[in-house]
Order: C-alpha cells, then structure tokens, then sequence
C-alpha cells in the first residue's frame, strides 16, 4: 500500500483505534472497487456471446 496516498493527518495519527477504523474503511473500499472491477470485466469478456440455458 502506497502511503503517500493517505491523507496527512491520517499518517501523523497515533491514535491505535482511529487507524485501525481508518484501515478497515479502506479495505471496504478497495474490496467493493475489486469487485465492480471484476464485474466490469466479466461483462466485457462475455458481450456479444450466446448463452444457452436448457
């Protein structure tokens, strides 16, 4: 993880409960930006194929 990207105040904080929130916060972000990703790829691998359902 680059931490470049975090806010300054995020990285001067010391605080062990306001990180660990902070951090959780983030991973839902980056897990739910994953899973869009994933559908948009799944989406576009499949345009224009037949589907059968029998």
């Amino acid at each position: 993880m680059d931490l470049l990207s975090l806010l300054m105040s995020e990285r001067l904080n010391l605080d062990g409960k306001k990180k660990a929130e902070y951090v959780r916060t983030l991973h839902e972000k980056v897990r739910t930006n994953i899973e869009k990703k994933i559908q948009q790829y799944t989406k576009q691998a499949n345009k224009g194929k037949i589907i059968l359902i029998m």
